[in-house]
């Protein structure tokens, strides 16, 4: 797959009826194994960001520049469809316009835009405060204004449930695909009542963005279930990161144990970092340009 590819690849994958599956990645590295696993769409999640690079929960403080430096370092080595986590779209529709043309360049395939306020109170972070639904219509537009590419996604989100319920997220989601958005995702759906609320009103007329947490208040539902229901795509935001987090940690405890004299743990299998990253073949792609003399 060519690297400028990418977008239209994102486009037919959510044309294609098929439930595409994408793990939420945070670095070269975690998109690179992602690819290597075969995944042909991946989610720069901006929590996991806010998680491996300021080790600290998703509050915000993550900014443009840094989501996108971090976007641009995983396409120099990644070819895969990456949608990008913009959040609010960092402020108002000239913001999200800015956001739109940076995230383009540093090589997104598809950018997501949340209904949240952009500055809340750090009181009411958990609270998903929300912008009136005609400022997140003129953020939409200016969004797809602003692409410089015709295939790049333009995913809105509403949080309207968690604060004003399902029916007002669905109106709000409404107001987004007339507004121009080629991609929809309503968050915080808590039964299959309300996933289904959402299919009857939207399947086959936009692709529809799930988000898979372990602890959501919904149980796993399988991708056929969800391909019955309209959805597209499936994201895990968390998996990534939280497996890394908890492998690292308990391999970091184990060493300490070690360190301060306890009996080595039965060593367990695992591949080295260069064989996982193909390194001979990345070097080898680096000599032919060494001189012969």
């Amino acid at each position: 797959m060519a690297a400028q590819d990418h977008r239209k690849l994102l486009k037919i994958l959510l044309a294609s009826g098929q439930v595409v599956v994408g793990p939420g990645v945070y670095d070269g590295v975690s998109a690179w194994l992602a690819q290597k696993a075969g995944f042909d769409v991946a989610f720069l999640s901006g929590s996991a960001v806010a998680f491996s690079q300021l080790a600290s929960p998703d509050i915000g403080l993550v900014t443009l520049t840094e989501l996108a430096s971090t976007l641009a370092q995983i396409r120099e080595r990644v070819e895969m469809s990456i949608i990008a986590d913009a959040d609010s779209g960092f402020g108002n529709a000239l913001n999200v316009q800015r956001t739109v043309r940076t995230l383009e360049l540093a090589g997104a395939s598809g950018i997501q835009i949340e209904d949240q306020l952009n500055t809340k109170k750090i009181s009411d972070v958990q609270n998903r405060p929300l912008v009136a639904a005609s400022e997140m219509v003129g953020k939409i537009k200016a969004a797809q204004d602003a692409k410089r590419n015709a295939d790049t996604v333009v995913s809105a989100r509403t949080d309207a449930f968690f604060s004003l319920g399902l029916q007002e997220s669905l109106d709000r989601a409404e107001s987004y695909l007339e507004a121009g958005a080629d991609m929809l995702f309503v968050e915080g759906l808590r039964s299959k009542e309300d996933l289904e609320a959402l299919s009857l009103r939207f399947k086959g007329r936009i692709p529809l963005l799930y988000n898979m947490l372990a602890q959501g208040p919904l149980p796993l539902l399988g991708p056929d279930d969800l391909a019955k229901m309209g959805i597209s795509i499936i994201l895990y935001p968390a998996t990534v990161i939280e497996s890394a987090a908890n492998a690292s940690f308990n391999a970091l405890v184990e060493l300490k144990a070690t360190a301060n004299g306890a009996s080595p743990p039965v060593p367990f299998k695992h591949v080295s970092m260069p064989e996982l990253l193909d390194a001979p073949a990345y070097i080898s792609a680096g000599v032919r340009y060494e001189s012969k003399e």
